[in-house]
């Protein structure tokens, strides 16, 4: 009797203690109640929103970004809160902080993504501990000069922003390793940037920068350097001292030429340059002796550099949508090189050197002048992927059979899909053995359809003379239908993707002109696909700004 009484006793003294400990600190729990109670969020419990210290009972975590309510106003309460270490107030309409977001000392990471914020209270420069400031998508002009009191701080995030500047005291962050400054309303990069020296990670996507300064080339530890969709005209020579960068991304800007300096990037892994106006590449690039990944897609280059045969890192090059009328000589030397584009060029014939490209996996080369394939094709042993639609191909050399492609798997954000490996619509195939025709039936079960489409009449407003490419400079588009049914127009980039669908309707016969914009694509070279029950007609364009 006197065993079980005891027994229950310490029971009864084990379930209080675990009760006790399980509870929030009474003066943290009155903080975070008054701040839902401030924005008359009354059906939210303190637990649902907070997350405690397991030894002190204190709140280390407050996520106030459910979308289940909307915060407008956080109160001076929120300084009581002073065991905070992380803090989320994104997704919510919060056009400040209060001065009392100073007392958080203890805070590693603050998050007010996705709200109204115009301007930070100075406070925020005590906030002494934090390692994550993020306040992406807000409405800030300027930053107060106390955020360079935070040397502890890792990543600065200010992305869809419309800062122009920073101020001259972020030169403190001396433990900076990222800061993300993407749609923003910078014209140049902040010099100041250029002093820390931690500094491994730049964004500057989607701002109006020309160039950078040439103090850029004092980043000893700058490893990724992001500026796509700016308006670079030029890179300074010195870019070619940050010699521990591994990725350049300089996608969409207006870059005519390099500087030969880009060779001394000796860690360089990706070079992205796509939808620039380069015209012609330094000789030096084949100094990049790391490089894996580089995409020229979208330019005006007729030839590479001799040198560039000496990238033998190389793994993927893009040559899309330039000026080549020849195969450029240089990539026959790429002696590890699997993916090749040479898509949307004005290539008529191959090289028998291709051969020498053993490692090459996949090959695009869509929307050519090609009219025949070399026999040394057929060595390539390695390729899973052949695309050859939009051509002028009226046959294949008879060793071609030898190639098996078969495609890959390829990762969507909807699950695992299977891409096709050989692809030769819209080219004149008629010429064909027996042997030929069943290697065709095999890895290009459509082939037939698109070999036999009768054309329709396509053309924009104002045209060239050449009988390839079409030139779109108005706002309206003009086609002929030839009698009453269903018409497709789309817009397709070189690599056949859609883009827009123009026309999607039942259209009487006659000649029609619909408005259309397709100089929001940018100025390249792209496809036009008008289709109208077994007729179809896919012809090159040029959208000129």
């Amino acid at each position: 009797m006197h065993g079980r009484f005891l027994f229950r006793l310490y029971c009864f003294i084990f379930f209080i203690i675990l009760h006790v400990s399980g509870q929030i600190d009474k003066d943290d729990s009155l903080a975070v109640r008054a701040i839902l109670d401030s924005n008359h969020v009354v059906y939210v419990s303190v637990d649902d929103v907070t997350h405690t210290s397991s030894s002190t009972n204190r709140v280390c975590e407050l996520d106030l970004c459910s979308n289940d309510f909307c915060i407008t106003v956080i109160p001076k309460e929120i300084g009581k809160l002073d065991a905070l270490e992380k803090c989320d107030l994104s997704n919510n309409q919060l056009k400040s902080l209060p001065p009392e977001i100073g007392n958080l000392e203890n805070c590693l990471e603050l998050r007010v993504n996705n709200n109204l914020i115009e301007t930070l209270p100075p406070e925020i420069g005590a906030m002494i501990s934090l390692q994550l400031l993020s306040l992406r998508n807000n409405r800030l002009t300027t930053l107060p000069k106390e955020i360079g009191n935070l040397h502890n701080l890792r990543e600065l995030s200010f992305g869809g922003n419309q800062l122009t500047d920073l101020p001259s005291e972020i030169n403190g962050l001396v433990n900076l390793d990222r800061v993300y400054l993407e749609l923003n309303k910078f014209t140049k990069l902040p010099i100041v940037v250029c002093s820390l020296p931690k500094l491994r990670v730049i964004d500057m996507q989607g701002n109006s920068l020309t160039t950078f300064p040439p103090e850029i080339g004092s980043m000893q530890n700058l490893k990724w350097l992001f500026a796509m969709d700016n308006k670079i005209t030029s890179l300074p020579p010195e870019i070619g001292n940050c010699t521990v960068l591994e990725w350049l991304n300089l996608t969409n800007n207006a870059l005519m030429n390099l500087p030969d300096e880009i060779g001394n990037l000796k860690n360089l892994e990706k070079l992205d340059l796509n939808n620039n106006a380069i015209t012609v590449l330094p000789a030096g690039i084949g100094n990049s002796s790391s490089l894996s990944t580089l995409e020229l897609g979208d330019n005006n280059l007729s030839d590479l550099p001799a040198e560039m045969a000496q990238l033998d890192t190389l793994l993927y090059l893009d040559l899309y949508n330039n000026q080549f009328d020849t195969f450029p000589q240089a990539v026959c030397g790429m002696k590890n090189l699997e993916q090749l584009d040479l898509c949307g060029n004005n290539l008529k014939t191959l090289p028998s050197e291709i051969g020498n490209i053993t490692t090459l996996k996949r090959l695009w080369l869509d929307s050519n002048a090609l009219e025949m394939l070399p026999p040394e094709i057929s060595t390539l042993d390695s390729l899973e992927l052949l695309y050859v639609k939009a051509n002028n191909l009226t046959t294949f050399p008879d060793e071609i059979v030898r190639l098996n492609p078969q495609g890959f798997i390829k990762k969507t954000q909807t699950g695992w899909i299977k891409v096709i490996g050989l692809n030769v619509g819209y080219n004149k195939l008629t010429n064909l053995s027996p042997e030929l025709v069943a290697w065709l039936d095999e890895w290009d079960v459509d082939w037939k359809e698109t070999q036999e489409v009768t054309p329709i009449d396509l053309f924009p407003l104002v045209t060239t003379e050449s009988n390839y490419s079409l030139f779109f400079r108005k706002s309206h588009l003009q086609f002929h239908v030839p009698e009453a049914g269903k018409v497709l127009l789309q817009l397709l980039d070189m690599r056949g993707r859609i883009l827009e669908t123009l026309v999607d309707s039942y259209m009487q016969e006659g000649y029609f002109t619909i408005p259309c914009n397709l100089q929001q694509w940018g100025t390249g070279w792209y496809l036009c696909s008008l289709s109208h029950g077994l007729k179809a007609e896919v012809c090159k364009i040029s959208i000129v700004k």
